[in-house]
């Protein structure tokens, strides 16, 4: 890392699915598609996908196309090439339109932030969220990728704790009420502890089991929901 004076740039491009320019991102397809495999009728069908959210809208991709992730980061790999390739950003991560850089200070940060809205309304047609899209030091740490991020940590985000804890406490009188099986709820808690797993959010999962009552980890540590405890409860 590059010491105390490192400074995070946060961008997030606005309305990013529905904002991408279909031209540009079968431009940007048939060079990749030539490179990889040279495949005129994989590109072809392709486009055919791509043109089939022409009904929808004069831009963007359907978000229920399993196919529009794939092309979102081909579109986006325009900008991953230029950080990494012509701007030698050592420190570079994106996930969809989510992008997170770490430079040496605040100076850098700001002329990086200003260069790549500019690079990327140009290049790819697209604004950035500027309420989201930012610069600060790294001692404060980065809401990315569900987590709260530090140098030496990571969190989950206060807002997802919330969801947590707000939907946790539903799952009982749904359960009850047969509007929720126990299956589901054990699929939903468990993919809540698999995310935080990945994070230091060992004492908030343990808590959250212990003051709900109803679940509790089987000795594989999976969370199991105990029917005994939804409907003879007191």
């Amino acid at each position: 890392m590059y010491g105390d004076q490192s400074t995070i740039v946060k961008i997030d491009i606005r309305k990013f699915f529905y904002s991408i320019d279909r031209d540009i991102l079968k431009i940007e397809l048939k060079r990749l598609i030539d490179k990889k495999f040279n495949c005129e009728e994989t590109f072809n069908i392709m486009c055919k996908i791509i043109d089939s959210a022409e009904s929808i809208s004069e831009k963007g991709l359907p978000l229920g196309n399993v196919l529009s992730q794939l092309e979102a980061n081909i579109y986006m790999n325009i900008v991953d090439q230029y950080c990494k390739r012509v701007l030698g950003l050592k420190f570079y991560v994106r996930y969809a339109d989510d992008i997170v850089i770490i430079v040496e200070n605040k100076e850098k940060a700001k002329f990086l932030l200003n260069h790549l809205r500019i690079y990327i309304k140009n290049r790819l047609n697209l604004d950035l969220n500027e309420n989201k899209s930012k610069i600060f030091p790294i001692e404060q740490g980065v809401n990315a990728y569900g987590f709260k991020i530090y140098r030496t940590h990571r969190l989950l985000r206060n807002d997802s704790k919330k969801v947590i804890k707000r939907k946790s406490k539903k799952m009982p009188r749904l359960l009850k009420e047969m509007r929720i099986s126990q299956e589901k709820v054990e699929q939903i808690f468990n993919s809540w502890h698999g995310h935080a797993r990945f994070g230091d959010s060992y004492n908030f999962m343990n808590k959250l089991i212990e003051k709900r009552g109803y679940i509790y980890l089987n000795r594989k540590g999976v969370i199991k929901v105990d029917m005994s405890k939804i409907f003879y409860a007191r």
